[in-house]
């Protein structure tokens, strides 16, 4: 509820949730979405070292494989691993 008297909307979440992203400066409030925070959340948690089954269990996926889709979107985190661990030195990487 609302100020104790309505319940929140999702028309009137979405319009909230529009107006942090313009006070906030992004330069694209109308990408902004519950679908699309949910998603940075999830991103986020992955890429922060969330297990995958707890990483589930907060998004409320019924298995496994949907929440799979976040553990191919962090490239920077692989590109740092394939940098470091690689048996070829950084620079003859970084020069490709």
């Amino acid at each position: 509820m609302r100020n104790g008297t309505k319940a929140l909307t999702r028309q009137a979440a979405l319009k909230e949730i529009k107006e942090a992203a313009v006070a906030a400066g992004l330069a694209s409030p109308e990408r902004v979405s519950p679908h699309v925070l949910r998603h940075a959340f999830a991103t986020h948690m992955h890429s922060g070292g969330t297990d995958l089954r707890v990483l589930q269990e907060l998004l409320g996926h019924a298995g496994i494989e949907t929440a799979q889709v976040y553990t191919h979107l962090d490239t920077s985190r692989l590109h740092h691993m394939v940098r470091d661990l690689h048996p070829l030195n950084a620079q003859e990487i970084s020069d490709r």
